[in-house]
């Protein structure tokens, strides 16, 4: 209303919808009254001596809204008040003990308390010979507040009126995980730094806990019931109040992820499972360090008569940095598995073991059995030649292996069997009157067959047919696949470390494309 009369020359004529004729007269006698250079002299015949005398003897000590909310820790502190018939304005810091008020009362600060008995840390006075009726818009600055980290209260006192500010300098926030060995918190500073001076910790439950002075950690342990707490934040001579959430010790997730090496799959050899359990706490992920007694089982299934050969792998011992790959035999017929596996981890908190136990994973080997121990065909035409290679499931050329062939034209078939030369290749010739051709290889020790087909027709000179994926197992070293440079980019592969059909790494920087 001040501003909107300041505007108008003091008048409020427009709003007598909103407001009442009589209210909005007496804001503008009293708007009057505060702006006079001359008392009644320049007023209106509204204002009656005895309500300017009224209006003059109002003391008026009050903060401008335009005040800043906050100061930064490097500001002085800036307070704007409008000040009218004060001729003694006395002007008082009171700097807190943050901490021990907090810790006596576990309260957020009380901008009201009373202030009797304390002493200020700062203290002045001024004199004002303003005339009694205007009102005087007044900025005070403290520069001795800047750069310092505190509570203060500036109270301003005058002619039996005091207003107060609460000026908090400085800020702490407190952030925290679970771990195996509690919760580790850290306190954060305005600057966003992490606190670790000679006097950074938590006051909980009336006990202090001190931060590391290297990193600034502060370890909490769990409790063994979960409860909310008022937690003071203490750094050096600053202290702040906030609330933590003291969990128990719950080891609330067991997860375990099994991939299988279908390639080693082969009868009578050693095939390779990919054991790496998950072990969570609080929901957030921990050390499977901490799993003792772990037990993997594994139930092979037989599709001929259903017979089951378990398989048990017990007092295992993991590791954050390190793949567990288990080993078993394979036998003939095989149509799945099973795999399951159990752990305990010790409860600390509560001094007792606890037992765990992931889901198991069935995995159907029924119609992986049909793939031919993953033999790949590739027919490639080289100049007028066509050529057709049998490769391993890392490239290899496999070797004096036989392959039943198909070669269709029009009118008719030719059916022949070759033999694989030592590079796991047979060649074909020119072919000029094959239109389609086929090719199977059955492996002697495993059912089913691995079959390919083309059309001829629409081959391109130099060009291969192959798989659009393949599943590779060597851990280190180099794997070639046969491709047409000419046919195929870089950008056009990719190259990825997968378990489960989860993606673990990106390996395109590995991928080289050679002549």
């Amino acid at each position: 209303m001040e501003w909107i009369c300041k505007k108008n020359s003091g008048k409020l004529q427009g709003y007598e919808k909103f407001l009442s004729a009589a209210y909005l007269k007496k804001f503008e006698n009293q708007y009057q009254v505060f702006t006079s250079d001359n008392g009644l002299i320049d007023l209106s015949k509204d204002v009656d001596p005895a309500t300017y005398k009224m209006i003059q003897n109002q003391v008026i000590l009050k903060f401008k809204e335009t005040n800043k909310d906050t100061f930064k820790v490097e500001e002085e502190v800036v307070l704007k008040l409008q000040i009218k018939n004060v001729p003694s304005l006395t002007i008082k810091i009171f700097e807190f003990n943050t901490e021990t008020y907090y810790k006596k009362n576990l309260q957020p600060f009380d901008t009201s308390i009373n202030l009797d008995g304390m002493v200020a840390s700062f203290e002045e006075s001024t004199q004002y010979s303003d005339p009694k009726n205007k009102i005087h818009d007044r900025e005070f600055k403290f520069p001795h507040l800047a750069n310092k980290v505190g509570l203060f209260i500036v109270e301003f006192q005058g002619n039996g009126k005091q207003s107060r500010a609460v000026v908090k300098k400085g800020n702490l926030t407190l952030i925290h995980k679970s771990t195996a060995a509690g919760h580790s918190a850290f306190i954060i500073d305005h600057n966003r730094a992490v606190c670790n001076s000679k006097r950074t910790g938590l006051w909980i439950d009336g006990k202090f806990y001190p931060a590391d002075k290297k990193d600034g950690s502060i370890c909490i342990p769990y409790a063994k019931q979960r409860q909310v707490y008022k937690t003071i934040m203490i750094n050096d001579d600053f202290a702040q109040l906030t609330e933590f959430d003291r969990k128990t010790e719950n080891y609330d997730s067991f997860k375990v992820f099994y991939h299988l090496n279908f390639e080693s799959m082969l009868v009578g050899s050693q095939a390779q499972i990919l054991v790496k359990p998950i072990l969570n706490i609080n929901g957030r992920k921990t050390s499977v360090a901490l799993l003792q007694n772990a037990k993997v089982t594994i139930k092979i299934k037989n599709f001929i008569d259903a017979s089951e050969v378990t398989k048990t792998f017990e007092n295992l011992r993991f590791k954050d940095d390190e793949d567990m790959i288990l080993n078993f035999r394979v036998p003939p017929n095989v149509e799945d598995l099973v795999i399951n596996m159990t752990a305990q981890v010790l409860n600390v908190t509560n001094a007792k073991m606890e037992t765990k136990d992931a889901a198991s994973k069935q995995i159907d080997l029924r119609t992986w059995k049909d793939r031919a121990n993953n033999k790949e065909f590739y027919l490639r035409k080289i100049g007028e030649d066509y050529f057709l290679n049998l490769l391993g499931r890392n490239g290899e050329g496999c070797a004096e292996k036989k392959l039943k062939l198909t070669l269709q034209y029009p009118g008719g078939e030719i059916r022949t069997e070759l033999t694989t030369d030592k590079e796991g290749k047979v060649g074909l010739g020119k072919l000029p009157l094959v239109t389609d051709l086929s090719a199977t290889y059955r492996d002697e020790h495993l059912h089913g067959a691995r079959s390919e087909a083309w059309s001829l027709k629409t081959l391109n000179i130099d060009q291969w047919t192959q798989a659009d994926d393949y599943h590779i197992t060597q851990e280190e070293g180099h794997v070639s696949i046969p491709i047409n440079q000419g046919a195929l980019k870089k950008h056009e592969v990719s190259l990825k470390k997968m378990i489960d059909g989860k993606v673990l790494a990106n390996l395109y920087d590995k991928i080289t494309i050679q002549p």
